[in-house]
């Protein structure tokens, strides 16, 4: 549809159908986005995901991280983040008072969109208690560009 005004996603599958209406229009989400969007929509239904036609590039062109989904979570979460050119990564994960409990991502890694999955464990692998948690990425670009991002999620056991 128009995007400017709604937009919807139509879910076609073994149970029959279902649509997806946003109140908003798909301009408010960087065209790299969209089809992270979709996907989503997607898995609200339960739906098997065979593809996404993407007709943008597969780079950002600046850097993001996104709010992990879902949030809150049990057992697991998805963190999404992007690069727009090759960095030294460090993603990783702090309860409330500012103690790291996992290491998720650290090294370098080539521009485009990623995804981690956090399982709710520590470093030792070891379940974490239910509660607030922050994750924290820390990128440098070759030529010296730095980005840090902060964003909160809750565990519920």
């Amino acid at each position: 549809s128009d995007t400017t005004v709604v937009a919807g996603v139509r879910v076609q599958g073994p149970g029959g159908w279902g649509v997806a209406y946003f109140g908003f229009g798909l301009e408010g989400v960087t065209p790299a986005r969209q089809d992270s969007l979709i996907v989503r929509s997607f898995r609200y239904f339960d739906q098997i995901v065979t593809g996404v036609e993407q007709t943008t590039s597969t780079v950002p062109e600046t850097y993001l991280l996104e709010q992990n989904y879902p949030n809150p979570f049990n057992p697991t979460t998805r963190i999404e983040y992007g690069l727009p050119t090759q960095s030294n990564v460090t993603l990783a994960i702090y309860d409330i008072l500012g103690r790291r409990v996992a290491m998720l991502q650290d090294g370098v890694q080539d521009a485009g969109f990623y995804a981690v999955t956090w399982k709710g464990t520590g470093a030792s692998g070891v379940s974490v208690a239910s509660g607030i948690y922050f994750y924290r990425i820390d990128a440098t670009s070759i030529d010296g560009v730095r980005f840090t991002s902060m964003k909160k999620m809750m565990l519920i056991k």
